[in-house]
């Protein structure tokens, strides 16, 4: 079904597992499904990660369409903690088959419209959209096949947005009461790299791009600094995500940026010991999905 490579159990999570008010949050991506599970106060009692064992199991051809269906269907039916009640289940999804919509031009029945010129994979398509109430805007999104509808099933009374309008939401909000500040926000995923500007509490500009070396992610990133105009001396960067000190990109990013740091757990989340052992920015993403008020 999968890799387990991320194991996070607290000591605390066997007086609180059957808790009625704990919550579930999921982030499904293209190669890899972590979730967490948190009490009513954002005590953190488990982290989970699986992955794909063999990533020459998606083939260009199957493409998204595969991944689900086999890897995250599978998962979801063999891993006990999704047949535990909960208060509150989120789902964020990861697909980059995305874009942002004003407010003004946006109409719930046009969404495949909105992304129909951008690439995607061959088949099926379901589609939804998340109100940014802070930007005035719509984040429209495709998923593959019948994803969306399977897993309203599997989770009856979830909530379901895309991980990167949670993102988005803490982005701004870790700069609350910094008007003016514009910041560049860096997330990596896997061979997938979130560019995101913040000016002040409005967001200037956002996008996903695929890379599949340090050099495409410098590209990427050094072309959003040109078009925003951004000074590598003076913009922070904050960064987040799968990116250690000791890499090439984050050694590319030192050379170019004088004010760089990792994005810090959010102070509402309540880590353990065995979560607070690991690095505060390698899942902010799934952090903002359980901490986002929908």
């Amino acid at each position: 079904m999968g890799k387990l490579s991320v194991d996070i159990i607290e000591d605390t999570y066997l007086s609180k597992s059957a808790a009625a008010g704990n919550n579930l949050s999921i982030l499904i991506g293209m190669d890899r499904l972590t979730y967490l599970v948190s009490t009513a106060d954002h005590q953190v009692l488990v982290l989970h990660e699986y992955e794909l064992e063999s990533r020459a199991a998606i083939s260009a051809k199957q493409g998204q369409n595969a991944y689900w269906e086999d890897f995250v269907k599978k998962i979801c039916r063999e891993v006990p903690h999704f047949h535990q009640p909960y208060a509150r289940i989120r789902i964020g999804w990861t697909t980059s088959f995305s874009a942002i919509v004003p407010g003004r031009l946006y109409q719930a029945a046009h969404k495949a419209t909105y992304l129909q010129y951008l690439s995607a994979q061959e088949g099926k398509w379901e589609y939804g959209a998340d109100q940014l109430p802070h930007f005035n805007a719509f984040h429209v999104y495709g998923v593959p096949g019948e994803a969306l509808s399977w897993s309203r099933t599997q989770f009856p009374g979830s909530e379901a947005l895309h991980a990167g309008t949670a993102y988005l939401a803490g982005a701004r909000a870790l700069l609350s009461g910094q008007p003016g500040t514009r910041c560049l926000f860096v997330h990596v995923g896997f061979r997938e790299l979130r560019l995101s500007v913040m000016d002040g509490n409005q967001l200037y500009f956002t996008n996903v791009y695929t890379f599949q070396t340090a050099k495409d992610f410098l590209y990427y990133l050094l072309a959003v600094v040109d078009e925003c105009d951004l000074d590598q001396e003076t913009t922070p960067v904050l960064l987040s995500g799968r990116l250690i000190e000791d890499s090439e990109i984050y050694r590319l990013l030192y050379r170019y940026f004088r004010k760089l740091s990792f994005v810090s757990r959010p102070s509402a989340l309540v880590p353990g010991p065995k979560l607070s052992a690991i690095p505060q920015h390698l899942y902010t993403d799934l952090y903002f999905l359980a901490l986002h008020a929908v």
